[in-house]
């Protein structure tokens, strides 16, 4: 009897709780700037480079620049952020955002390259605080300087 008593009491209190319905959501809307917004990746071709274009199994060796996409400035280059060389292996899941291999995949030996990278292909909605706020586009700036076929 005791072992019935402790199943209704048990069942009453999980559907009182169910009643109350979820926790309420009390996070702050998200707030895009349009300043930082891009739609869809686009590349912009500044040198196109010789040689057969890159693909996936290729190994690459890339300069970079990469800014906060800035729609009103003329050439829509925001805050730098960060600027090097690496060598990048093509379709090996690499760590680095989506749009950035993606911007370099068809690219030519000496090409250079604007890739604006909208926020699902790069940090999307967590960014990568400090430097790069929520949901914020990206623009790299390319230059091909070495090509290993696969």
């Amino acid at each position: 009897m005791n072992s019935i008593f402790k199943q209704i009491a048990t069942l009453a209190c999980a559907l009182a709780l169910a009643a109350c319905g979820g926790a309420k959501d009390y996070s702050e809307p998200v707030v895009l700037d349009p300043l930082t917004q891009v739609a869809e990746l686009t590349k912009t071709e500044i040198a196109v480079g010789s040689g057969n274009p890159v693909a996936n199994g290729d190994r690459v060796d890339v300069r970079y620049v990469t800014y906060i996409y800035n729609r009103d400035a003329v050439d829509k280059k925001g805050t730098k952020l960060d600027a090097g060389q690496l060598s990048v292996p093509l379709g090996a899941g690499n760590n680095y955002v989506p749009g950035f291999e993606m911007g370099i995949l068809g690219m030519r030996l000496g090409g250079k390259r604007l890739v604006a990278v909208p926020s699902a292909l790069a940090y999307g909605p967590n960014g990568r605080p400090p430097s790069v706020p929520p949901n914020t586009g990206l623009l790299f700036e390319f230059e091909l300087v070495s090509v290993y076929p696969k």
